[in-house]
């Protein structure tokens, strides 16, 4: 073989692969698309299985893990025990007196009383107050009182 037979035949070899190459990634980029068939589609019909009759389970039979019949809980029932309603004296908040130390004017059934925060008189504490409302409790029960 010369030379220019070998340059030939490896010339045909380079092409060859080169367009092999290349058919495979022309392929990748743009397969073939296949044909859809339509599908075959079966007719479905619905019985009708009304037949008026209704099964229930009973769940008497053993628990396997207790090892003891089955029993329906039955529902607690808590009984509303009504707070009993504290019944204040009436009570009117009149104003306040600033000075050193801060005064509240409160008439307790009809008697005015002077007040400091943290007082008790005839059973009512004054929680804390401010120029419109004082904040009083009476047996454990707090109420507001606007000023009058």
């Amino acid at each position: 073989m010369s030379k220019n037979q070998k340059i030939s035949l490896l010339l045909l070899a380079v092409v060859l692969t080169w367009g092999a190459i290349g058919f495979q990634i022309y392929s990748r980029y743009y397969p073939e698309i296949p044909e859809l068939r339509k599908p075959k589609t079966q007719k479905f019909a619905v019985e009708n299985t009304s037949n008026g009759e209704s099964y229930t389970i009973q769940p008497d039979y053993r628990d396997p893990f207790l090892g003891k019949m089955y029993q329906k809980p039955q529902p607690k029932v808590k009984k509303k025990v009504p707070k009993p309603t504290v019944l204040f004296p009436s009570i009117s908040y009149h104003g306040v007196i600033k000075g050193e130390n801060t005064a509240y004017i409160i008439a307790i059934d009809g008697s005015q009383e002077i007040f400091q925060e943290k007082e008790t008189i005839k059973g009512v504490t004054l929680v804390e107050g401010n120029d419109k409302e004082v904040t009083l409790a009476y047996q454990k029960a707090v109420r507001k009182y606007p000023i009058y």
